[in-house]
């Protein structure tokens, strides 16, 4: 995966494209992802992300709703609980 950070405001807000480079999805136009932090009540954080930008039903769109963004966001909810990363091939 490769991308660019198109806006970064600390600690809230990140910008920054995505393009994967596994076929098929490389063939893709880049898209844009955008995480927002929301400190909330009782020492927690309300994470949002939102994937765009998308040129219709391509690999890339297919691929994240279908398995990427599950996986990328419990490894991440592990990595923060336990310090460990979940296990590839998860």
């Amino acid at each position: 995966v490769e991308g660019e950070v198109v806006l970064s405001d600390p600690p809230t807000r990140l910008v920054h494209t995505y393009h994967s480079l596994w076929p098929p999805m490389n063939e893709d136009a880049p898209t844009k992802v955008t995480w927002e932090l929301e400190p909330l009540p009782g020492g927690v954080t309300k994470v949002t992300v939102l994937h765009e930008d998308f040129q219709a039903e391509t690999a890339t769109y297919k691929g994240m709703q279908s398995g990427g963004w599950p996986w990328i966001l419990s490894n991440m909810k592990t990595l923060l609980e336990t310090g460990e990363p979940m296990p590839q091939g998860y």
